[in-house]
């Protein structure tokens, strides 16, 4: 659990300090009174409400690590006041520093939100604390916890931000927007019928106990079930349902309909494995001089527009995370798998130097490599009576 909170500490350490320019000659005066009295938003708006709400959610899995962390020395009351005092004083100390880094904002209410958040998760931690810990170790021989975080990141990537916007014109132009497609790109309908039929493992599993016997039984209306999630994108606010990813999914649920139960599992590793490669050699026109490449990981996405940025993050954790997780399931260690997706990725995006229109980066091979060190801490937990587990 502590490797667990360390990687979340320094994702949200990595992320907030992003682009790490800092200059202190930025705000002469004192950051502790500008921050306290005069970083207050003077105006609500519905943008402010969803970067709350992106704020809490980020720092719940602090509070969560936090808890489960210190709950084992200590008493649960300790641990909830702990987590929660830890968030704050990390929000605290990131709100100060950020006032000295060009393009970012101080906010008290940032501080306010963060610290929601460590305490939310600290607090869903000590309700499920049997079930964290039950989870966390193996069940009946099998993991369940790494396809539960792999659908909590495709739920995450469908309906980010949450926010639901019940209008009867929204609605209605998401229908107009789906029902008359400006183009339709058959690598984006093969890419989601893969994403979906991976989905459906990850679910078989999560229902069967993870068990390899019962691996592909999953009976299609549990999957059309799951599929529901799709329309309501068009109730969230700043998404909308692509014509590509409808049709996908239909062709995910007609595939897993018809392949008998042994061929299901193969068949969502092969779809998923070609779709990643069609996405990163797309377009197949090749430039003759190569684009820069970018070393800084999560350039893009922490430059971009934060609901988008998480929405694609999302994606990718979910792609390269089945990816490898399917490939353990076929009998790979998690090392070996994390080790080829990643040099697959690596080998594209070096390949994406040719592609135009394509900003090649090293963000990919590594987030793949810390989306399976997740994978390994959730299935790989140290179990009764037993020394610590070494990555399967």
């Amino acid at each position: 659990m502590f490797r667990l909170f360390l990687l979340v500490l320094a994702l949200i350490l990595y992320g907030s300090f992003y682009p790490w320019h800092f200059r202190f000659d930025r705000y002469s005066g004192d950051p502790l009174d500008f921050l306290l009295f005069h970083s207050w938003p003077a105006v609500w708006t519905r943008g402010l409400i969803r970067d709350m709400a992106a704020n809490v959610l980020f720092y719940m899995p602090l509070g969560a690590s936090a808890f489960l962390m210190l709950v084992r020395r200590r008493t649960r009351g300790f641990a909830v006041s702990g987590a929660t005092i830890l968030g704050f004083a990390l929000s605290f100390a990131v709100e100060v520093l950020q006032l000295y880094i060009p393009g970012r904002e101080t906010s008290l209410l940032d501080v306010l939100s963060n610290t929601t958040g460590a305490l939310l998760g600290a607090l869903a931690a000590l309700a499920y604390r049997e079930e964290i810990e039950r989870t966390w170790a193996r069940r009946h021989g099998q993991p369940v916890a790494a396809p539960a975080f792999l659908l909590a990141c495709w739920i995450g990537h469908q309906l980010y931000p949450f926010f639901p916007f019940p209008s009867l014109t929204t609605l209605w132009r998401g229908f107009l927007a789906l029902l008359h497609p400006a183009s339709v790109s058959a690598v984006h309908v093969w890419a989601s019928a893969a994403e979906w039929l991976a989905a459906a493992v990850a679910i078989d599993a999560i229902l069967h106990g993870g068990l390899p016997s019962t691996a592909g039984r999953l009976r299609w209306h549990w999957l059309a079930i799951a599929m529901l999630c799709l329309p309501l994108r068009m109730l969230v606010v700043g998404r909308r349902l692509p014509f590509e990813a409808a049709l996908g999914a239909l062709l995910a649920l007609l595939v897993w309909w018809v392949l008998p139960a042994r061929g299901r599992r193969p068949a969502a590793l092969y779809a998923l494995a070609s779709a990643l490669l069609l996405r990163e050699f797309t377009p197949l026109h090749f430039a003759s001089t190569p684009a820069p490449f970018s070393w800084i990981p999560f350039a893009a996405s922490l430059e971009s527009n934060r609901q988008a940025g998480i929405v694609v993050l999302l994606q990718k954790a979910y792609d390269y995370g089945a990816m490898v997780w399917l490939l353990h399931l076929g009998g790979l260690r998690y090392a070996r798998a994390a080790a080829l997706v990643a040099a697959a990725l690596a080998i594209g995006e070096g390949a994406q130097r040719y592609l135009p229109g394509r900003t090649p980066e090293s963000t990919d091979p590594l987030l793949a490599l810390l989306i399976a060190f997740v994978l390994w801490l959730l299935s790989g937990a140290r179990q009764p009576g037993r020394g610590k587990s070494r990555m399967p």
